[in-house]
């Protein structure tokens, strides 16, 4: 991380309001040309300037965004820093040496104006300096903040207006990072996506990962969405299929909660790693011949696996075969004498039952009477077949 960068500016005025000097955190506002921002880093933003890459692949997606400040760039120049909204900078501590015009700011990173300082070191690469091609001048905030709890706060909220995804609001949060501290117990190796620009095949797909958990969590066990309907849906967590932000915004509540939620906290960390290999192998279990979904892929016709509609009825069904251990932590794993053939058979037969939403993943994955018919296999086997 680059400990120390010099920034000269062309004007710097201190804008610390009387609650952030009484909490030791300063603010400054001023104007300074272009390339003074180039060698800053991002670190602590939120989403990257550009999405560079899928699964090792170089890719560039511009946004009309990015066109826009290019066009302007190309145009009237003199109207960059009227028309663009600059550019904001967290660092950990500023020195302002007004004599020599200048601001060395102390581990720096960029929080919002990513893709300004993108396109304008892009422009510039390809159009080098002369007399006639000027950096043209940029706004910008300087903030100093040592607690990285604040700090994630502001990139947040000073990225509202760009449409932030949830899943890099909790990412910035650090939401998932006691998950991920769990199923690399497991594996070293897995990364959960933690931002709407973490892309690729080296990334778990933590939404949905969430999801799936939320969908085998036991009626027993308090989460903050509690069940609704005259018998509380059987206990049976519907909703988790097709309800990614809820399942989102529960999960995030769980964890700034721990001590109201630990049953559920134990159960998402303890349970998620088995309940991913598992929901993954059912999506290519060969009892679903015939079932696979259909997608495409760059043009081209490929299977993409059995439909996560009817998946996720199975993966609640099989959610009754978690047991919670005398520390309170829980175990999942399907028994040697689990015959998991019939609950395949059993969903098979439920997706192909006629009348409305006939053979419609998405009518499985929503309907309580589909959950019900598998759940009843796993009832029968949890009832009769266990031995204690």
């Amino acid at each position: 991380m680059t400990k120390h960068i010099v920034v000269n500016f062309n004007s710097l005025r201190n804008v610390t309001p009387p609650e952030e000097e009484k909490v030791g955190r300063k603010r400054y506002c001023g104007n300074a040309y272009a390339g003074e921002f180039f060698p800053i880093p991002d670190h602590l933003n939120i989403r990257d300037y550009l999405q560079t890459e899928v699964d090792g692949k170089p890719i560039k997606k511009n946004t009309l965004v990015n066109d826009a400040m290019r066009g302007q760039l190309e145009g009237d120049r003199s109207l960059f820093p009227i028309l663009n909204g600059g550019i904001t900078v967290i660092a950990s501590d500023v020195t302002v040496e007004d004599k020599d015009k200048r601001i060395v700011l102390e581990s720096p990173s960029i929080i919002n104006g990513s893709q300004t300082r993108g396109v304008l070191e892009d422009y510039f690469t390809e159009h080098p300096l002369s007399e006639d091609n000027k950096f043209p001048s940029v706004n910008f905030e300087i903030i100093t903040c040592t607690d990285e709890r604040i700090a994630a706060e502001i990139a947040i909220a000073r990225n509202y207006q760009n449409a932030v995804q949830p899943l890099s609001t909790y990412g910035a949060r650090k939401v998932f990072n006691n998950l991920e501290t769990a199923l690399r117990k497991r594996d070293s190796s897995i990364k959960l996506r933690k931002s709407e620009t973490d892309v690729g095949s080296e990334y778990w797909d933590t939404e949905k990962i969430i999801q799936v958990v939320t969908a085998m969590i036991p009626a027993t066990v308090k989460m903050p969405r509690p069940l609704k309907g005259k018998s509380g849906n059987d206990g049976i967590r519907v909703y988790a299929y097709a309800g990614k932000a809820v399942c989102l915004k529960d999960f995030a509540e769980i964890q700034t909660k721990p001590s109201e939620f630990v049953d559920s906290k134990n159960f998402f960390e303890d349970v998620a790693y088995d309940a991913w290999m598992e929901f993954k192998k059912l999506r290519s279990y060969p009892g679903f011949s015939g079932l696979h979904a259909v997608t495409k892929v760059k043009g081209e016709v490929a299977e993409d696996g059995v439909p996560t509609g009817i998946v996720f009825p199975m993966m609640s069904a099989l959610g009754k075969l978690a047991i919670q251990q005398p520390d309170g932590h829980w175990r999942f794993k399907i028994p040697s004498d689990f015959d998991l053939d019939d609950l395949c058979k059993q969903a098979k037969t439920t997706y192909q039952i006629p009348g409305p939403g006939k053979s419609n993943p998405q009518t499985m994955g929503k309907e309580l009477a589909c959950y019900l018919n598998l759940h009843a296999i796993v009832d029968s086997y949890v009832k009769y077949r266990r031995q204690p």
